[in-house]
């Protein structure tokens, strides 16, 4: 019992050092926090998808969420827009899913999956991902021979996607040493 109440006085301490305090700037010309570089609004409807790629890119490397902010600034009007095509669809999923809104991010996935496009490989593997991350391990298996994903993307990443599907169920089909060295490659995929 004496063990058990130390420890919590130790850990009470620990916490009552390490508690925020307000930073109180010696001047208005102090300089608080250097944000990233701002993205630069594209003039030509065709540097939209780029932009908002590289907007969603960035937050994924700097795991600042302010860029998914920006990328959903740079598809403005068309969020939300059933008819604003594959790309932007899937592009307004992705920013959806990195915000955890799975819901409706499973919706627009949805929408855009039934846009034309010479590949709906991208809408697919962000479809398995949602269902990944929710544990929905059988939903996220993009195994050719059951999947609408069927010759939209290479087979390589298909079974790369089932793989770990598998791995992540603990199923009979989890084939670890085959994940790790595939997985280690960057398989890139058409848009």
């Amino acid at each position: 019992m004496k063990i058990i109440a130390s420890l919590w006085l130790c850990l009470l301490a620990v916490a009552a050092n390490t508690q925020a305090s307000p930073i109180t700037p010696a001047s208005d010309n102090t300089i608080l926090e250097k944000l990233g570089p701002r993205l630069q609004r594209p003039r030509a409807p065709a540097e939209l998808v780029p932009a908002a790629r590289q907007a969603i890119q960035l937050a994924r490397q700097t795991a600042d969420p302010r860029y998914l902010g920006q990328a959903q600034a740079l598809i403005g009007a068309q969020w939300s827009n059933p008819k604003a095509g594959y790309e932007l669809l899937t592009l307004q999923a992705t920013i959806e899913q990195s915000r955890h809104e799975f819901a409706q991010a499973r919706k627009t996935l949805q929408i855009a999956l039934k846009q034309p496009a010479p590949s709906h490989a991208q809408a697919w593997l962000t479809l398995a991902t949602i269902e990944r991350v929710q544990a929905n391990y059988a939903a996220a298996d993009l195994k050719p021979s059951r999947s609408k994903a069927n010759g939209m993307m290479p087979a390589k990443a298909s079974k790369l996607c089932s793989a770990s599907s598998a791995c992540l169920a603990s199923k009979p089909g989890c084939n670890r040493s085959w994940l790790k060295t595939r997985s280690a490659r960057a398989i890139r995929l058409p848009r």
